[in-house]
């Protein structure tokens, strides 16, 4: 019986010992989850900051690139001799010409000028 009882205790302080180490072993794991959380909610902050910011420009920057779209529009109408407002011609008495060398010379007097 006096063995049994010293059986039981060596037993119980075995036991004892390693939940002693599970605990601190959880202890650390708990630590290292709660510093991960606390990460994370900083990155969850940070991303909440930027969307909230796209969200509320995102009506004036959709207006403005429906501004810039239409301007690139009216510019390529233009470069390419429509005029953007009814389809006519924007400058039907600008013909492109091939330079020459009389043309160039001629270029060149009238530009002495200004």
């Amino acid at each position: 019986m006096e063995e049994d009882i010293a059986l039981a205790s060596d037993f119980s302080a075995g036991h004892r010992q390693a939940a002693h180490k599970e605990l601190a072993l959880a202890k650390g794991d708990l630590k290292t989850t709660i510093a991960d959380i606390l990460s994370l909610d900083e990155v969850a902050k940070n991303l909440h900051g930027q969307c909230d910011f796209l969200l509320k420009f995102f009506e004036e920057r959709q207006s403005k690139r429906s501004q810039e779209i239409d301007a690139l529009n009216q510019a390529k109408a233009i470069f390419s001799g429509v005029a953007a407002t009814n389809g006519a011609k924007f400058c039907p008495q600008m013909e492109l010409k091939p330079f020459t060398e009389e043309s160039i010379m001629e270029e060149a007097s009238i530009l002495r000028f200004f």
